[in-house]
């Protein structure tokens, strides 16, 4: 999982302990943020 900041940094989340837990955890809070991207402006690195 790569996350990208609001200031384009990006952050690889592979190296964070206890990844599977907070992997968790953000998908939940984007899962229930009033703001949702829609998935066309998704990218990832086989589509940028």
């Amino acid at each position: 999982m790569v996350l990208v900041l609001k200031d384009g940094a990006r952050l690889e989340m592979r190296s964070i302990p206890n990844f599977r837990q907070a992997e968790s955890y953000i998908l939940e809070k984007i899962k229930n943020s009033p703001i949702q991207m829609l998935e066309k402006d998704a990218k990832g690195f086989s589509n940028q």
